[in-house]
């Protein structure tokens, strides 16, 4: 008779034996295979959430190293060694990497304006005005608008489809090399304020006299004023991109976060980086002059250097940004490194990370501990057919064969409770997860009741690196899902482990002596 039917009647005719092994196959595949699809779900949402955020990369200050060296010259901090400033030159190099669409390179500041206003969100006016007695500082009309630098003249924002154009044009590359008096703002901006394409609006720059302080106010008085005409060139809005939602309403730091880049967008001013530094020179000197203990031991010419510039760049791929890091890291300055949007990920997908983890460990636990059940279960059986092993061997058969039949009995019965738990286990995993993330978000929630903070940077790189995407989109991606990659991962992991299982048995039926079993 041949052994594989030997295993087949085996198991019809020890039915409670059978039914026992299958149960437990079926328990331990549940946490087997629950585990596998929260790993695969974390997985499939770090890779929407990271498409989500794009592909870009900046260069900034190691802030953690800065900290360091900070705290190491606290008490000589004259003697502290300062950072070198990338140069143009520099982010020009770097732009060059076949790794990289385009880029951009900004320089900016912060101007007000007596005959504008800035942009207002509805949202932070309803809960300014709950605030009794709230009113705007005196310090926001001096710093009511960003200017922001441009040296791509197509606008960044735009190539990438963050931004559309509604109104106007772009720069040009003239405008761009000369330094125009040239603008394109919000069309939230422009409707707030009445403005048309091609009118002429009024920026100022204020000059702070530190020196002169109102006593009942505690504000300094304007050493100076620089008047800047800009014309309005175009008009930009931001593009709604359809992110995931999950089932949970945005809590009050969300909303509040989404008002605030809403804010912050509407009162940016997009213009030439030459005229953006030409407005941080005239200030510069203004401030040597109105504050020159400030400037103490500065040489005058520092203000002819070209301002400081936040760089951004577009990368071709999401999966090239490690390369793209490990490649210009070398040519960067000390303490500088390259940050990029992968980066961001983690600030926002604690509730899933967190699930991750415990997932992990409940596979490691169930891995084991089905290797050491099943074996155990296995030799007990073995242990009560032992005379019935030592019959087949007396009678010729070869050790072989005898294990080839006990490995085809665990393997049909393995195989019906792996199947089984393919679909269960996927349910399980489907309502635990939920669950676990919710406590995890609630949890989250009370540590940090704003919503996660990112910090990246200024300029474009707040545009391209700070990701507007929420917790709640990152839990909206989560799906368990059954999927071929996540049914041949289970069948692997699963089958390895009986394989494993089987081992131990199968040297207990090695070294058998029909001789002795049968005497």
């Amino acid at each position: 008779m041949s052994f594989l039917k030997r295993a087949w009647l085996s198991i019809t005719r020890r039915t409670g034996k059978s039914l026992l092994l299958l149960l437990i196959i079926l328990i331990l595949g549940n946490a087997i295979a629950g585990a596998i699809s929260i790993q695969q779900a974390s997985r499939n949402v770090e890779r929407k959430i990271k498409a989500d955020m794009g592909a870009a990369a900046t260069i900034r200050i190691d802030f953690e190293e800065y900290e360091k060296l900070a705290q190491q010259y606290q008490d000589n901090p004259e003697d502290m060694p300062r950072p070198e400033n990338p140069t143009p030159e520099l982010f020009q190099t770097i732009g060059s990497s076949p790794y990289v669409k385009y880029y951009d390179y900004s320089t900016g500041t912060s101007v007000g304006s007596s005959s504008l206003e800035k942009f207002v969100p509805q949202y932070i006016k309803e809960q300014m005005e709950q605030q009794a007695g709230w009113m705007e500082s005196d310090w926001e009309k001096y710093y009511k608008f960003t200017l922001r630098g441009v040296q791509y003249y197509k606008l960044l924002p735009i190539e990438e489809g963050r931004l559309s154009l509604s109104g106007g044009r772009v720069f040009t590359e003239d405008e761009i090399s000369k330094g125009e008096a040239v603008a394109i703002i919000s069309k939230s901006l422009a409707e707030a304020n009445h403005i048309n394409i091609d009118d002429t609006v009024v920026m100022t720059n204020y000059v702070m006299d530190f020196q002169n302080v109102d006593t009942n106010t505690g504000m300094p008085a304007v050493a100076n004023e620089f008047d800047y005409a800009v014309k309005v060139i175009g008009l930009i809005e931001e593009v709604k991109a359809p992110t995931p939602q999950g089932n949970q309403k945005p809590n009050d730091g969300d909303k509040w976060n989404q008002a605030y880049m809403e804010q912050q967008f509407a009162n940016t001013v997009y213009v030439p980086n030459g005229f953006a530094a030409k407005i941080n020179k005239d200030a510069t000197q203004a401030n040597m002059e109105a504050n020159p203990e400030q400037y103490e031991g500065v040489d005058p010419k520092d203000i002819n250097r070209v301002w400081y510039f936040d760089p951004v760049y577009i990368i071709d791929d999401p999966d090239n940004l490690e390369r793209f890091k490990e490649e210009s890291a070398p040519l960067l300055p000390d303490m500088y490194i390259v940050a990029t949007t992968a980066d961001n990920y983690k600030n926002i997908s604690a509730p899933v990370e967190q699930t991750t983890k415990m997932a992990n460990y409940i596979l490691i636990v169930a891995v084991v501990a089905s290797v050491l059940i099943i074996t155990l279960v296995v030799l007990l059986f073995l242990r009560d057919r032992k005379h019935e092993l030592g019959v087949y061997l007396s009678l010729g058969e070869k050790k072989g064969k005898v294990v080839g039949q006990i490995i085809a009995e665990v393997l049909i019965i393995a195989l019906l409770g792996i199947t089984l738990s393919v679909f269960t286990g996927n349910l399980v995993a489907s309502g635990l997860s939920s669950s676990m993330i919710q406590a995890q978000m609630e949890k989250e929630a009370q540590n940090n009741p704003w919503g996660p903070t990112i910090n990246m940077g200024s300029g474009d790189v707040n545009d391209f690196l700070s990701s507007k995407l929420t917790m709640q989109d990152v839990v909206g991606a989560y799906q368990i899902r059954l999927t071929p990659t996540y049914i041949l991962v289970f069948f692997l992991v699963s089958l390895g482990t009986i394989a494993l299982s089987t081992l131990v048995p199968m040297f207990y039926i090695v070294r058998l002596n029909p001789r002795k079993i049968l005497m």
